[in-house]
C-alpha cells in the first residue's frame, strides 16, 4: 500500500487529533450535562439525531470529488458551490418543519429552528474535506480542536440563554471549521468550475445518495425511537451512553488514509492487512475493555442523574468497535476494486462500491426493530443490546465480501498481544476504583501508562511502529522548521 500519502502516520495524526475528544469533547458534553435540565439535554440529543435525516445529499457530490481528486483533477471549487446552493432549500424545510419537532419533543419551536443553521455549514464541510482528504488527509486531525477550542469557552458564555445557547456556540464552531479547511486546501481551489464533471456526477449520485440514505438513517433511528417512545429525560440518559461510546469510534481515523491510499497504489499485501488491524486494535481494545470496566464511573462524571446509562454503556462501547472493523473491510475491499477501474457506469450496481453498502440495510432493519422490541422492556438498555445486534448482523456479510479479497483471519490480527494488556489494565483500575472526576480522569490516565507499557514489554511490533511513528514525526517537525 504505498504512495505519497502514509497512511499510519495520517491515521496516527488524524487520530491524535481525534482524540481530544477525549478532552475538550468531554468537557462541553460535561458542560451541558451539568447545567442544562435533563430533559433540555434530551432535548440536544433529538436534534441531533433528526438532523442526519437532513443530510443525506450531503456527500452526493464529494463522494466523487475525492476519487478525482486523489487522481489529480482539480474539481473542489465545483463540490463546494455545488454543497453550498443545495444546502439552503434543504436548511429552510427543516427551519420549517421546526414547528412540528418541537411538538414531538416538548420545547419551544424557536430552538429547533435555530439548528437549521448547522446543515448549510455541514455541508460545506463535507465539499471541503473531500478535498483536503483527497490531498493532506493529516490536516483533518485538528477537526476537534478548532470546533471545540471555540464551541466550549462559546457555549460556557452563552449557558445563561439555555440550550439556545448551546446550539449558537456549536453553529459559530462550525463556522470556524469551514474557514480552517479553507485555509489549508485553498490551493486545490484553482480554476473555473467544472460543469461536465459535475453533470456526469450527478448522473451517478444515486450510489452515495444511497449510500447516505443508509449512513445517515443508521446512526440516529435508535436516538429518535427511543425520543419518542420514552422521554426526552430518557433520551439524555442514552445520548450521555453514546456521547461515552463514541469515543471509541475516533479509531476510524486509523485508518481514515486506507482508501486514497490505495487508489495511488492500487494493492495491499497480507502482511500489510495484518499490520492495518493490529495498529487499529492497539487503540480500540483497552478502550472498550477499560470502558466497561469503568462504565458507572465514566457516566457519573456527567452528573448522577444519569447513572441508568451505566447499564446501557458496555453494550454500546461494543458498537463502534466493530464498525471500525466494518468500515476498514469496507475501504479495502472497494479501495482495491476503484483501483482496478472497476466504477463504470453499467458496473456499478455489480461493483463493491455498492455491494458493501448492502449490509447497512441488515443494520437498519435490526435497529429499528430491535429498539421498538426491547425498549419496551429493558428501556435504554434494551435499545443499546438493539444497536449491537444489529451491528453484528451486519459485520457478517461485510467479512465474508471482505474474504474474498483478503485472509478473513487478519482482522483478528493483534488481538493475541492487545486483550492481554488490557486485561492487566483492567486489574489496575479496578484496584485504584475512582470516585469522582478528577480522580478517574487521572485513574484513566494511569490505566493508559500501563497499558502501552505492558503491550511495548510484549510485543516486537509495537516497539517498532513507536519507532517509527517518533521518526517520523521528528521528520515533520524539522520540515516544518525549514
Amino acid at each position: 500500500m504505498s504512495g505519497r500519502i502514509r497512511v499510519r502516520f495520517s491515521g496516527l495524526l488524524m487520530f491524535a487529533g481525534n482524540l481530544t475528544t477525549l478532552a475538550t469533547g468531554l468537557i462541553f458534553n460535561v458542560l451541558i450535562a451539568r447545567n442544562l435540565e435533563p430533559a433540555e439535554l434530551g432535548v440536544w440529543f433529538f436534534i441531533g439525531s433528526v438532523i442526519p435525516y437532513f443530510q443525506v445529499l450531503e456527500r452526493v457530490v464529494p463522494y466523487w470529488s475525492v476519487m478525482e481528486i486523489s487522481r489529480g483533477h482539480a474539481v473542489g471549487r465545483t463540490a463546494v458551490v455545488f454543497n453550498l446552493l443545495v444546502s439552503l432549500p434543504i436548511a429552510s424545510a427543516f427551519a420549517l418543519l421546526s414547528g412540528v419537532l418541537a411538538d414531538v419533543i416538548g420545547t419551544e419551536q424557536r430552538t429547533v429552528a435555530l439548528a437549521a443553521l448547522l446543515l448549510p455549514l455541514y455541508y460545506v464541510i463535507s465539499a471541503l474535506t473531500s478535498v483536503t482528504y483527497s490531498t493532506e488527509p493529516h490536516r483533518l486531525g485538528l477537526r476537534t480542536l478548532v470546533i471545540d477550542g471555540v464551541k466550549i469557552p462559546l457555549a460556557l458564555a452563552l449557558l445563561p440563554f439555555g440550550l439556545e445557547g448551546v446550539i449558537a456556540a456549536v453553529v459559530i464552531a462550525n463556522a470556524a471549521y469551514v474557514v480552517y479547511l479553507y485555509s489549508v486546501s485553498r490551493k486545490y481551489f484553482e480554476g473555473d468550475l467544472d460543469w461536465e464533471w459535475l453533470k456526469g456526477s450527478l448522473r451517478r449520485a444515486w450510489l452515495p445518495l444511497h449510500e447516505n440514505f443508509i449512513g445517515y438513517l443508521t446512526a440516529a433511528t435508535d436516538s429518535v425511537i427511543v425520543g419518542v417512545l420514552l422521554s426526552s429525560d430518557d433520551l439524555s440518559r442514552y445520548g450521555i451512553g453514546l456521547t461515552i461510546a463514541g469515543v471509541v469510534g475516533t479509531a476510524k481515523a486509523l485508518m481514515s488514509a486506507v482508501f486514497p491510499a490505495l487508489l495511488r497504489s492500487g494493492t495491499v499485501s497480507p502482511s500489510e492487512l495484518r499490520a492495518l488491524f493490529k495498529f487499529i486494535h492497539v487503540f480500540t481494545t483497552p478502550m472498550v475493555v477499560g470502558g466497561i470496566a469503568l462504565a458507572p464511573q465514566l457516566v457519573e462524571i456527567f452528573g448522577t442523574r444519569y447513572l441508568p446509562a451505566a447499564s446501557a454503556l458496555p453494550f454500546l462501547l461494543l458498537v463502534p468497535a466493530i464498525g471500525v472493523m466494518s468500515l476498514t473491510m469496507r475501504s479495502i475491499v472497494a479501495g482495491l476494486e476503484v483501483a482496478e477501474g472497476g466504477t463504470t457506469g453499467k458496473g456499478l450496481v455489480r461493483s463493491a462500491l455498492f455491494v458493501t453498502q448492502l449490509p447497512g440495510y441488515l443494520y437498519l432493519g435490526g435497529l429499528v426493530f430491535g429498539t421498538v422490541v426491547a425498549v419496551g422492556w429493558a428501556g435504554i438498555t434494551g435499545a443499546a443490546v438493539a444497536r449491537l445486534s444489529a451491528s453484528v448482523v451486519s459485520f457478517v456479510p461485510m467479512l465474508y465480501l471482505y474474504r474474498k479479497r483478503a485472509p478473513a483471519i487478519t482482522v483478528l490480527s493483534g488481538l493475541e498481544k492487545t486483550v492481554p494488556a488490557s486485561l492487566v489494565m483492567v486489574t489496575v483500575l479496578l484496584l485504584l476504583n475512582p470516585r469522582g472526576t478528577l480522580f478517574t480522569l487521572g485513574t484513566i490516565a494511569v490505566g493508559a501508562l500501563v497499558y502501552f507499557s505492558v503491550l511495548l514489554l510484549i510485543d516486537r511490533d509495537s516497539r517498532a511502529l513507536t519507532r517509527r511513528a517518533i521518526s517520523e514525526a521528528r521528520s515533520v517537525i524539522l520540515s516544518v522548521g525549514e
